[in-house]
């Protein structure tokens, strides 16, 4: 997967977390028996699919998230960030700025939100995304 960047969007207060957001950003809150941040996860669950490039797309409490993955070689993983602005935030703007500004250069980029867990399986999806030579896959939950 040299040619696939993951974008991990992991910028906003979210109101709805408070009062824990109040301490930690909402990708940052730990979960499971081993308390490991929610990115941390979504990192790992990536990693598992070969996927070693991934750009944290960060804003609130961005110092945070810096802090505890740095480069992320520490997970197998070459970890960049790309830090909101006015100008280019929230969802097509932070995903804007990480390309304009050149942290995200690959043709492929696999966008993921920070508050999510899901066991999607990332190989068989970028296999059918080429297959289908499409310009974009979406991957939506049904109820």
């Amino acid at each position: 997967m040299d040619n696939v960047t993951a974008a991990i969007l992991a910028c906003g207060e979210r109101k709805r977390f408070k009062p824990f957001t109040d301490i930690v950003s909402k990708p940052m809150i730990p979960v499971g028996g081993e308390e490991k941040p929610i990115v941390e996860y979504i990192l790992s669950w990536l990693r598992r699919h070969n996927i070693r490039k991934a750009v944290l797309l960060v804003g609130y409490k961005w110092r945070q998230i810096y802090n505890y993955f740095r480069d992320g070689k520490w997970l197998g993983m070459n970890v960049k960030y790309s830090v909101d602005s006015d100008e280019y935030r929230n969802t097509g703007g932070s995903l804007a700025k990480a390309v304009l500004t050149g942290v995200i250069t690959d043709p492929t980029i696999v966008v993921w939100y920070g508050d999510i867990l899901a066991t999607v399986n990332v190989t068989d999806l970028l296999r059918y995304h080429r297959e289908k030579n499409a310009d974009m896959t979406v991957v939506l939950a049904g109820r």
